[in-house]
């Protein structure tokens, strides 16, 4: 695993060891999914940056666009590349920046192509909230322009037993860009 120069050492060895379902995005969507089919499972949630709600159709034509052109891209790397400023908060270091372009492309067009279509199959995630019985940490971006501020705040208030935790200065991605600061959140909620 590569590491950015804003990663404290030892963080991801740390992450590793906890359990709770800690999840960013797409992975929020696939924890509420576990929450509804086997909560007894889940002794603690962590949701960052997602969002319970169903794609509306503008929605839904914008994720289309963006497989078309990443199916028909010569150089999904550039694609990438040039994505990176939608996703992150605009101090994030340059080292930190680079390395989400290369986590991009190394993903590649096609699992970007089958992420996005299984996103814009979801069904509406909110009713499975109220039914949460674990500690639930929603956290976000402050500077979140993919599910802004409002998404998670909605996320907690329809969620009992969860606190909210708005990250300053961070865009969508806080495992990557503030790592620290996620971390004394989830190892808040491991207590």
């Amino acid at each position: 695993m590569t590491r950015c120069k804003a990663w404290p050492n030892g963080f991801w060895i740390r992450l590793r060891k906890l359990s709770p379902s800690q999840v960013s995005t797409m992975g929020g969507m696939v924890a509420l999914q576990i929450m509804s089919i086997a909560p007894h499972r889940v002794t603690r949630l962590a949701l960052i940056d997602t969002n319970a709600r169903h794609d509306t159709i503008m929605r839904k034509a914008v994720r289309y666009l963006s497989n078309f052109a990443a199916a028909i891209a010569s150089d999904f790397d550039k694609l990438s590349k040039r994505s990176v400023s939608s996703l992150i908060h605009p101090s994030t270091p340059e080292d930190v920046r680079t390395e989400i372009a290369r986590m991009g492309a190394r993903v590649g067009a096609r699992c970007y192509i089958r992420q996005n279509r299984a996103a814009a199959a979801r069904k509406d995630l909110r009713p499975i909230l109220r039914s949460i019985t674990v500690p639930t940490a929603v956290i976000v971006g402050s500077a979140d322009t993919v599910t802004p501020v409002r998404l998670s705040q909605e996320i907690h208030d329809l969620t009992p037993m969860s606190t909210l935790h708005i990250i300053p200065d961070c865009g969508h991605l806080p495992p990557i860009e503030k790592p620290a600061d996620l971390a004394v959140i989830l190892l808040g909620l491991m207590k």
